[in-house]
């Protein structure tokens, strides 16, 4: 690769995956399910 494009990388070979970690308490707020700590375990 020349350094153009050596930062480019091909997501079609990668596993996205998304977590539930709070939301919104209708109160200005946030109801939080999972912090960070926990959702690096």
């Amino acid at each position: 690769m020349d350094a153009k494009t050596n930062f480019r990388y091909d997501y079609t070979k990668t596993m996205m995956m998304k977590m539930f970690m709070s939301k919104p308490d209708g109160k200005g707020g946030s109801i939080v399910d999972l912090d960070f700590s926990k959702a690096l375990k």
